[in-house]
């Protein structure tokens, strides 16, 4: 069969994800997320599909949505791929691999507001404008990720967070650690990133202070409770911020 255009496609779940259809270009390939399906096109065609650039392709994807985790705190799966070959003609031949997903947990949702003028034209989408501030954010990341090995240690605390509700604050604790064994201590760190010190402490106290049953030192508490809504709120927004900041230092 001869070959046109090669596109390795991973399924995930929940389909919606990402909001509408996002794309991200990179040297070898092109990916594009949209209900329930990551496809990465090969610029270059290939068969077969070396086993060196599936692995490049698939860490890449695990970037993305691990990125994409920071502002959404959803559960995804990531499942086994399919490699298509596809003729000049259309026709094509697949292949499937199924593997082991990825998966993390725990999930929250956001209301959308849509502000019109007197005559009904749209003033503000806050989804538009989520969908287009995180795609930058996740860009930005992207971009950014060959610059430190700690970003992806960061974004796997982050996702220990959500796939381990329980353990949730010792795990945003881990990005704060982190960050100041790096940029050489506390007052360093808080310098470097320019974050309050304020909020440095607020996720100290969260983790470590508070008889909180997700938090760090539960076992000194004789009495504990479980974290409330807010003050879980508090140490997600802190904690992406500290790796924001960082990335914005790099």
């Amino acid at each position: 069969m001869q070959i046109d255009k090669t596109v390795v496609e991973w399924a995930y779940e929940p389909n919606s994800y990402f909001e509408g259809s996002v794309k991200f270009s990179e040297k070898d390939y092109d990916i594009t997320l949209e209900n329930g399906l990551a496809s990465a096109t090969l610029l270059t065609q290939q068969d077969p599909v070396p086993t060196e650039l599936l692995q490049l392709i698939t860490e890449r994807l695990e970037i993305i949505f691990l990125s994409r985790q920071l502002y959404v705190h959803k559960p995804f799966i990531l499942k086994g791929f399919s490699i298509s070959k596809i003729g000049p003609n259309g026709s094509k031949s697949v292949k499937v691999n199924i593997c082991d997903g990825l998966m993390v947990a725990s999930c929250t949702f956001q209301a959308d507001v849509i502000t019109t003028d007197k005559d009904g034209n749209v003033i503000h989408d806050s989804r538009v404008s989520r969908i287009a501030d995180q795609s930058r954010q996740v860009d930005s990341i992207l971009k950014n990720i060959g610059k430190s090995e700690l970003i992806k240690s960061l974004l796997g605390s982050y996702g220990r967070a959500v796939s381990d509700p329980s353990d949730e604050l010792v795990h945003l604790y881990e990005i704060r650690e982190a960050l100041s064994k790096e940029l050489g201590g506390e007052d360093n760190a808080v310098r470097t990133l320019g974050i309050s010190k304020n909020k440095w402490k607020r996720l100290g106290i969260l983790a470590n202070v508070e008889p909180l049953e997700q938090g760090r030192h539960r076992g000194k508490h004789e009495v504990r409770r479980a974290a409330s809504q807010h003050e879980i709120r508090e140490a997600r927004d802190i904690a992406r911020e500290l790796i924001e900041s960082y990335i914005l230092t790099l």
